[in-house]
């Protein structure tokens, strides 16, 4: 709701691979992927291979509230990771920085 109030179009899905079935649906652009690094039946990382290859192009940022992803995750940049607890302030801004990134 944050990032929509931002005036932001976004997209919904309750885990992994119920994303890429929304995706498939979805003609339009889509710019960036957010997504939890753990959830059911399909890793944060393994969500956005998946899509950055249907979907060149396709920046993502992931975010957790666990404390080990946040140190060990080989597979996800700094530049590119939200820790949780994040004020909404602080969410509107990473995604706009990792928008405006090249």
């Amino acid at each position: 709701m944050a990032l929509e109030r931002s005036g932001y179009v976004v997209l919904t899905a309750p885990n992994g691979v119920a994303a890429v079935e929304v995706v498939e649906r979805h003609r339009a652009p889509i710019d960036l992927l957010v997504t939890d690094v753990i959830m059911p039946e399909m890793r944060g990382p393994d969500l956005a291979n998946v899509l950055q290859q249907r979907r060149k192009g396709i920046k993502v940022l992931f975010m957790s509230g666990y404390v080990q992803d946040a140190l060990d995750r080989s597979d996800v940049a700094e530049s590119n990771f939200l820790m949780k607890p994040f004020s909404l302030k602080q969410l509107t801004e990473k995604v706009r920085a990792i928008l405006d990134a090249l």
